[in-house]
């Protein structure tokens, strides 16, 4: 039996239902378990603007990917990409025929002439810029590179072959690379924000689906995984979540306020 802290969370097809909408009634759940004294935390691939737009009460938010913590909207940590590096992601893009996005603190970039493209990252990013180049490299958390489904597995494997020892190359969505320093990851961020808030991993939940949640998942001393997500995580956790697409998140989160924060399973169980 574990008395649960903190729960920390993915959103996109985990905490936000399929549509990629936040619902009323998992922003109630999130309230109850604040009066509760659970702190919840979201950790995703989106930048800090959107984060704190969807959730303004947040008091700790973790963004693109780990790469960026901040408290009460003021950035407390952030592991940016060096220029050289990311422009030589850029040519590495153009050289495997991915289409590179510059994540920056405040918004997403990518270059003119892709508008389908452009209208799915405004799904993810509140703030989206179209450049006719790419000027400046700085202040860029991530860079996601956007691919076909069929050819993922082969850009990733490529930039990890050219980059692996000083990027880490996740996928977060089945077209798309999630690109960060090699420092970075949910799992680190997360266990460095217990450590500040002096909350034990072993009293931590967490959810996710994809495999850049998968750190994260390893950290938590509930690492839970989603259904309906990549099969892969079951080599990273036996605890699974009802199915995103069955409102998942929330049925676990009202299990554990009606038990009053409480958990009876270990994890891997």
């Amino acid at each position: 039996m574990a008395q649960i802290k903190l729960v920390a969370s993915d959103l996109d097809h985990t905490l936000l239902r399929p549509t990629g909408v936040l619902a009323e009634a998992t922003v109630g759940l999130l309230q109850q378990l604040a009066a509760s004294g659970i702190d919840f935390v979201p950790v995703s691939g989106r930048d800090l603007p959107t984060l704190l737009a969807l959730l303004p009460g947040a008091e700790w938010v973790i963004a693109h990917n780990g790469a960026v913590v901040a408290r009460r909207g003021r950035v407390i940590q952030a592991r940016l990409l060096a220029k050289d590096t990311v422009k030589a992601l850029i040519n590495q893009a153009d050289a495997l025929g991915a289409l590179p996005v510059l994540c920056r603190l405040n918004g997403a970039e990518l270059l003119t002439g892709h508008a389908e493209a452009s209208a799915q990252l405004r799904q993810f990013f509140l703030r989206v810029t179209e450049v006719s180049a790419f000027t400046r490299l700085d202040d860029v958390a991530k860079v996601t590179l956007l691919v076909s489904p069929s050819r993922l597995a082969a850009v990733q494997t490529a930039i990890t072959a050219q980059f692996g020892a000083v990027l880490q190359v996740t996928a977060g969505e089945a077209d798309a690379l999630g690109i960060t320093d090699a420092r970075v990851n949910k799992g680190s961020a997360l266990t460095a924000l217990c450590q500040r808030l002096h909350v034990p991993l072993a009293q931590v939940l967490a959810f996710g689906d994809a495999q850049n949640d998968a750190p994260m998942l390893q950290a938590a001393g509930f690492g839970m995984r989603m259904a309906d997500g990549d099969p892969a995580l079951a080599g990273v956790t036996g605890l699974v979540a009802p199915p995103n697409a069955e409102k998942g998140v929330d049925r676990v989160l009202k299990q554990l306020i009606d038990d009053h924060g409480t958990l009876s399973q270990s994890k891997g169980v």
